[in-house]
Formats: C-alpha cells, structure tokens, sequence
C-alpha cells in the first residue's frame, strides 16, 4: 500500500482487505455513531472490518478506537487508508505520525510528515503531531518550528500546539541547546501570556505558572 510513492504497508492481508471493500455494504449511521463515541468493542470492529465499507472519516474513527484497545494492525491500516481515500485530509496524517511516534518509528513520522506537506490542505495538526514525535526525540529546535507554523496556521487557536511551544522553549534552556536562554525564555513567557488569555480555563497553561511567571530566565 502506498502513501504519496512511500511503500508504508506492504502485506497481502491489508490488501486483500482493501480490495474486499468494494464487496461490503457501508457502516450504517447507527455504526458510526458508536464507533465515533467509542463504544465499539474490539470483536464488533473486528466484524465490522470484514461487513463494512468505511468513509475516510470512520476510518480515522477506526484508527482512534483501534489504537485505544492496543491493537497495532488495525490502527496503521485504518489510518494508511484513510489518507488513501483522501489525501487532502491533514487528520490522519497527524494520526498516523501520533501511532508512529508513540512506537519510536521516526522514519515512518518522516515519511508520513513529507507526503503530507504536499497533499494535505490543512496542515496544522499534521505540524502539531510531527513537532511532538520531534519534541520526544530531543530535537527541540526543530519541534519548536513545527509549533509555530501549526499556531501560524490556525491563528494561535490549538493549546495543544501552545503547550508544545512552551515545552520546547523551556526544553533548548534545560539541555543548554539555547545559544541564548534569556531571549528563548523571553519568548516563551510572551507566548504564555498570550495563552493565558486565549485559553483562560487551560490548566495546563496555568501549571507553568511557578516557571514562566518570573521576570528573567533562572538557570
């Protein structure tokens, strides 16, 4: 199965899977609804799978609910074909690097992350995902630019793109990647101030209150 001419699945099961679909009746309303809501047992997607024809939008929520019970295949698979039936969709690019990242498979989070500056329309939560696999990684400064171009995108309007923003900041001052942690600090505090009025209920914003609320960087 291709992504944009990168080979991400390749096994004959996913494809007889895929080629079975055009065979299946589509999920009804009644299906969605509970697959969307997470109500869906394992063994009912499991049914589903081999019943149903699936949308690119229930094939995100496919991946979502795959990936709460822990079960790899259905996860990748739902997720590499919802970017099949469409490409221009930035969710299940930012689903996809979130899976591939939380099993440290950083040339996947590469190859996903490439394709979709290309095909995806809306981009921020394809930024916002990369950025937290390259924040895991350690690689802060290059994080950091996704954070920003995903906040640029959507108008500051994504606390999680925030908080990924303010975690990088503070992550170049601690590993002593910052050429200049009372400017990065400086940055950060003016970003946290914004956040604490663009997202007054954010108690994740308000926690780094004892940090960024100083007057200067303190080593």
């Amino acid at each position: 199965m291709a992504i944009g001419g990168q080979t991400i699945i390749d096994d004959k099961g996913k494809k007889f899977w895929a080629d079975k679909q055009s065979e299946c009746q589509p999920l009804s309303q009644e299906q969605e609804t509970k697959l969307q809501s997470g109500q869906t047992t394992l063994d009912e997607m499991i049914d589903m799978l081999g019943q149903n024809r699936f949308s690119s939008r229930q094939l995100i929520f496919l991946g979502q609910t795959a990936g709460r019970f822990g079960n790899a295949w259905i996860t990748e698979m739902a997720f590499t074909e919802a970017i099949e039936l469409e490409p221009e969709n930035g969710q299940a690019y930012g689903d996809l690097i979130s899976y591939y990242a939380a099993t440290s498979n950083w040339e996947s989070c590469q190859k996903i992350w490439a394709n979709a500056m290309v095909l995806a329309t809306e981009k921020y939560y394809i930024r916002y995902h990369f950025g937290r696999a390259l924040y895991l990684q350690e690689k802060y400064a290059e994080a950091l630019v996704e954070a920003q171009a995903a906040l640029s995108e959507v108008n500051f309007d994504h606390e999680e793109s925030v908080l990924l923003a303010l975690h990088c900041y503070l992550g170049r001052i601690s590993s002593k990647e910052s050429d200049n942690p009372q400017r990065d600090f400086s940055e950060a505090k003016q970003v946290w101030q914004a956040a604490l009025v663009r997202f007054p209920k954010s108690l994740a914003i308000k926690s780094l209150e004892a940090i960024l609320s100083r007057d200067e960087y303190e080593a």
